[in-house]
């Protein structure tokens, strides 16, 4: 009970707190004079917002700007700190993501970051963001990281939305315009121009000024900045603090007494330390910018962080310590070799010292022309005079779209299932390079499971949708009162709740046709339906049976959708008349069949057998799967999520009775989604032939089973159309199914056999292989494809 009251608190404070956002987004004007400035999320103030920061103060230029920044609670007093050192005065100081920081960002007309802002934030019309990012990449970022493509939709959002973003060399852009698929998406202005934070290494007074402040002149400075190793909440804190700390004893007992090393830790380290704990190695001093530090150093010793590319300016001595270099990179994909750069690297302790006091003897000339094109002394002030004086005084550029329509596809949870199969056939069936196709769906749904974007083909794009649709009190009533009654009269409500998440997510995108392509979902379902686009909606099923056997979908929200729809898309004749039974109108409901990709079944079926980390399998037999496969006797199998109108249960009663004349018989159910698997289980437990059947829940693959089954049997007591019975007969595998609508018509269309919608009518089908009245179909799959292809393009 107290999880529940909880709960229903936690909910009350987020309605009450997104109420007054929206009520200050929708209501407050934007103030043309404020400017609100945010550096790594409110956890520190450094680097390139550090220098703007700077001079937005200083300059009189812009004297007329009011300035405000946020801070997150831990980083509080270190802010004012930073403040102070650099005499930054008037500057309102906001807790990051409280109401007033909400306040503040939904006012000012300039907004600058150097990461993202928070999930929540939508931008509105007539801000102006600057984005500069912190770091030239080495390792893969965006779509080039495989397991982590599902989250990256909130940086993704905050790059397309910026109307500036600062590209210190061609390399960064590249990498960074193709890793978030910005050319076709973003109409941001690029300023190529130098990072901020990179003038002090212009800046040679400054450095002797302090060198001389912490009275090192005569002595040589070593700087260690490592890069962060971990992922938030899988980091062995514990263990790394150990070995740095071993590491840090190693390194004070063999600098020399003219050698002192300052070393930065990424903060969620959390190493301290007193300065006389050491002879010779020092932390970095508080209150001044990292780089202002660095800047001191005759060498810099890191790894693999972006700090070298930034150092390198300075023309002075870089070490790469890598003793953990293989370990480090079979986790994580990187653009470039090390081996490529010019710079010594150093695999121990003994290696690093010697470097240390071996003199710079390379030639880091082209490097530097590479990675630190556009860095020079004045760069602030250029940045600055563009963005917040509109001063055309950088090299700046507009990406150069392609002009082909954008069309937004959602995918819904990308399970392995038979809405996954129709998709990706699709994708692969029609020409990707005639229009710009994005794939979009919802973060939540793959946390658990980030491994299934890897279906995405690569010449299609993606943009995940970062964060739920969280209703305020005024939307939270609307979509109540309309979903259990119909009430037409919230509809205004809800239409503005769409179009602001369609602004959140896909702020400033000019689509052309956007498309629910998994038909399920009642949110979605309503955000795509807003666009401002053509708008088309695939069903896969008979929604009145699913309303009635699962109760998983909204018989208003359908008929909506059905209605407001340009294009109500029917996977097969079947499924029509339910949809214009929810609609009451049939002039824009499209029959078209899903594709099938032949070739592909054909590829995997030859792919030896294989279990994912999540496949769950009921398989008495000790030696498993495999020895069910090589025993003898007939083998049927059916594929299909876990569900009631699978109608598995009278498949498992049919079976059981057929066993009884054929004990050498078998029966695999292959199963992904659905709320039945382990009352399937229970229900084969009590069979008297539960030693023969074999169930598998989640397999990416499941196509090398299917290939080495005798029959195929579709049990469905509805069904859309039925994807796998084409995908047994690609494989050779006869097939049978139930007389329902959908199979039912296929298999005629196709002089397939069909059997009773019954318990009866599925043992009958066992017999009657047996008797050899059962044959593989004979379908030209090509043929097939090419008219669905020729009905898809023209509703494209």
């Amino acid at each position: 009970m107290a999880i529940n009251v909880k709960k229903i608190i936690n909910t009350l404070k987020l309605r009450i707190w997104l109420s007054l956002y929206y009520g200050i987004y929708q209501k407050s004007a934007l103030n043309p004079k404020k400017v609100f400035i945010e550096s790594r999320s409110g956890g520190d103030l450094a680097g390139n917002i550090l220098y703007i920061t700077k001079e937005l103060s200083e300059n009189p230029d812009y004297k007329h700007l009011k300035l405000c920044i946020s801070a997150r609670d831990y980083k509080k007093n270190d802010v004012k700190a930073m403040l102070r050192q650099y005499n930054i005065r008037n500057i309102k100081l906001l807790r990051a993501e409280s109401i007033t920081y909400y306040k503040h960002l939904s006012k000012a007309k300039y907004l600058v970051n150097d990461t993202s802002f928070p999930r929540r934030f939508i931008k509105k019309e007539g801000q102006i963001i600057l984005n500069t990012w912190h770091g030239t990449p080495l390792k893969n970022m965006g779509r080039d990281v495989e397991n982590e493509v599902y989250n990256m939709g909130n940086v993704m959002r905050n790059l397309i939305f910026s109307d500036y973003l600062v590209f210190p060399n061609e390399y960064m852009k590249e990498k960074m315009v193709n890793a978030y698929m910005l050319k076709n998406l973003s109409k941001t202005t690029i300023l190529n121009e130098g990072y901020p934070r990179n003038s002090v290494f212009f800046n040679t007074e400054r450095r002797e000024e302090l060198r001389n402040q912490f009275g090192v002149n005569d002595k040589e400075i070593i700087v260690y900045m490592p890069t962060w190793r971990g992922q938030v909440n899988k980091y062995a804190v514990d263990d790394v603090l150990d070995e740095t700390t071993a590491f840090l004893k190693d390194m004070d007992g063999r600098l020399a007494d003219n050698q002192i090393m300052y070393v930065k830790y990424h903060p969620l380290m959390k190493l301290e330390f007193e300065d006389d704990e050491y002879r010779h190695i020092k932390a970095f001093p508080t209150g001044y910018e990292y780089y202002e530090i660095l800047n001191m150093a005759d060498t810099l010793v890191t790894d693999y962080s972006s700090v070298f590319y930034d150092f390198a300016n300075s023309h002075r001595k870089i070490i790469l310590y890598t003793y953990d270099k293989e370990e480090y990179f079979s986790t994580r994909g990187v653009y470039e070799s090390l081996d490529d750069y010019p710079f010594p690297q150093a695999a121990t302790v003994d290696e690093l010292i010697e470097a240390i006091n071996t003199p710079k003897d390379y030639d880091d000339t082209e490097f530097i022309k590479k990675y630190c094109t556009y860095d020079n002394p004045d760069a602030v002030k250029k940045i600055c005079q563009r963005v917040f004086l509109d001063k055309k005084v950088c090299n700046e550029e507009k990406l150069i779209a392609n002009n082909k329509k954008n069309i937004l596809v959602y995918g819904g949870n990308l399970d392995k299932n038979g809405i996954t199969t129709s998709l990706m056939s699709l994708l692969s069936n029609i020409n990707l390079e005639k229009y710009n196709y994005y794939i979009t769906f919802r973060e939540a749904l793959l946390r658990s499971a980030p491994q299934r974007t890897q279906v995405i083909p690569e010449n299609a794009g993606i943009i995940p949708m970062s964060s739920e649709m969280i209703f305020d009190f005024k939307t939270s009533h609307a979509y109540k009162a309309f979903t259990k009654r119909g009430n037409k009269k919230h509809k205004k409500a809800l239409i503005e709740a769409y179009k602001r998440e369609i602004k959140r997510h896909f702020y400033g995108i000019k689509f052309d046709h956007v498309i629910q392509f998994n038909g399920y979902e009642n949110l979605t379902i309503g955000i795509m339906s807003a666009f401002d686009a053509k708008r088309t909606i695939f069903v896969h099923s008979d929604m009145v049976r699913e309303i009635e056997t699962r109760n998983n979908q909204n018989i208003h929200v359908l008929n909506w959708a059905y209605n407001v729809y340009d294009n109500v898309v029917a996977v097969s004749e079947s499924v029509s008349p339910s949809i214009e039974q929810i609609s009451g109108r049939s002039d824009n409901i499209r029959v078209i069949d899903n594709f099938h990709n032949h070739e592909e079944i054909v590829m995997k079926g030859n792919m030896p057998i294989e279990f994912q980390m999540d496949t769950e399998i009921f398989c008495p037999h000790p030696d498993g799967v495999n020895h069910i496969l090589n025993s003898k006797g007939m083998k049927f199998i059916t594929v299909g999520r876990f569900s009631p109108e699978k109608g598995h249960f009278r498949l498992i009663e049919a079976f059981e009775e057929f066993h009884r004349e054929h004990p050498d018989s078998k029966l695999i159910i292959i199963g992904g989604l659905g709320v039945l698997y382990n009352k399937t289980i229970q229900m084969v437990r009590q069979t008297d032939c539960w030693k023969d059947i074999v169930l598998i829940k989640s397999i990416q693959n499941p196509m090398p089973i299917l290939k080495r089954c005798d029959l195929f049997i579709l049990s469905s007591i509805y069904e859309g159309l039925g994807l796998v019975m084409l995908e047994a007969d690609s494989l050779g595998v006869p097939v049978f199914s139930t007389d329902v609508e959908g199979p039912g018509n296929f298999l005629r269309k196709y002089n397939g056999y069909l059997v009773e919608d019954s318990m009866e009518g599925i043992l009958q089908g066992m017999h009657d292989f047996v008797d050899g009245k059962i044959k593989p179909l004979n379908i030209d799959y090509a043929k097939r494809n090419a008219a669905i292809r020729k009905e898809i393009e023209k509703i494209l």
